[in-house]
């Protein structure tokens, strides 16, 4: 009887250390995606609202490629 137990206690302590890291592998994932997204767009922006020429809107192409 104590061996089942122990072996169900560890089992459940495994159990949620699984859930807890996939939990926070998927925030982290959401967050990373979700700024992406949030520079990309702000960069657009920017690009759009200004106007001294193509070689900004490279230079900000290439930085936003490089961040990926």
């Amino acid at each position: 009887m104590r061996y089942n137990y122990i072996v169900f206690r560890t089992y459940i302590a495994l159990q949620i250390r699984v859930t807890m890291s996939i939990i926070a592998i998927g925030c982290a994932y959401v967050l990373g995606y979700t700024t992406r997204f949030t520079i990309e767009l702000f960069s657009d922006i920017q690009l759009s609202s200004d106007s001294l020429g193509s070689t900004l809107l490279k230079k900000r192409k290439l930085l936003v490629r490089v961040w990926r």
